[in-house]
């Protein structure tokens, strides 16, 4: 298996728990990242939880200031699903419900 380009953009839709992991592994791999919530707030909320967590690996030595604040720079937050449209991969992190998937799918392509 090959590595995706860091060329593309990665786009994550459920921006809770999962979605913002995901979201910081992308961005840890170099990509830049688009996540949208569909809750008003909850994207900014989850790239806040991404940066809090990294200020602790930075008071711990764990990543550099410049690591952290790099990673955070490359999250990026969508107000609607449009604004994914130029990512080349878009993962789901979204509620385990089919018809709430099949629309949020159909709108992203």
């Amino acid at each position: 298996m090959t590595a995706l380009s860091k060329d593309w953009v990665f786009g994550v839709v459920g921006a809770g728990a999962m979605g913002a992991g995901i979201a910081q592994g992308a961005a840890k791999a170099g990509h830049s990242v688009i996540l949208y919530d569909a809750a008003p707030g909850v994207a900014a909320h989850g790239r806040d939880g991404i940066a809090a967590g990294l200020d602790r690996l930075v008071s711990r030595g764990k990543v550099t200031s410049d690591e952290a604040h790099a990673l955070v720079a490359r999250i990026s937050l969508a107000e609607d699903l449009s604004d994914l449209s130029s990512a080349a991969l878009v993962v789901g992190a979204i509620v385990e419900d089919l018809e709430v998937k099949r629309r949020v799918f159909c709108t992203l392509e």
